[in-house]
This record gives structure tokens, C-alpha cells and sequence, in this order.
């Protein structure tokens, strides 16, 4: 999932926390924000930083910020990398 990235992420991150499904999140890497240590540090059961800046086709620019992708639903076994 690619939620907006507004005041609506929290609605996002925590429904995927919840789901029993398995969910992969592109997410701006807000480790700071409340969202983030509610409903994806403790619940996502991996979470890998995109290095360098995501560019989307036919895009002009990359994102203003860095990403993380946060994977939910596996068997939690806490796992931080970085993705190439």
C-alpha cells in the first residue's frame, strides 16, 4: 500500500497493524511521529530503508524525504535493513 501521506496515514498504518492480512507499506521514514511508534514499530514485523530517495515513473524529482518499507502480517521477528 502507498497511503497519502497526509493526516490520513494513521488511518492506513493502523488498519494494516489490525488486518490479519499481509500488508507491504511504502511509508515516509517519520520515525519521530507519533503513527509511527503506535502502529509501525511495534507492529510491523520487518521494516527496510530505501536508500536514496524514491522517484516514481515519469516523475521529474524523487520524494522531499526518505522511505521505509514496513511488512505486516509475517510472524514478528523484528528485522531493520536497508533496501537498495
Amino acid at each position: 500500500m502507498n497511503p497519502p501521506y497526509g493526516k490520513e496515514i494513521l488511518d492506513w498504518v493502523r488498519k494494516a497493524a489490525l488486518s490479519e492480512a499481509v500488508t507491504v507499506a511504502l511509508l515516509p521514514a517519520r520515525m519521530d511521529t507519533k503513527w509511527y511508534q503506535e502502529w509501525v514499530q511495534p507492529y510491523a514485523s520487518e521494516v527496510r530503508f530505501v536508500k536514496g530517495r524514491v522517484k516514481f515513473r515519469g516523475a521529474s524529482t524523487g520524494a522531499p524525504f526518505p522511505s521505509v518499507i514496513a511488512i505486516y502480517g509475517t510472524p514478528r521477528t523484528p528485522r531493520y535493513g536497508v533496501i537498495e
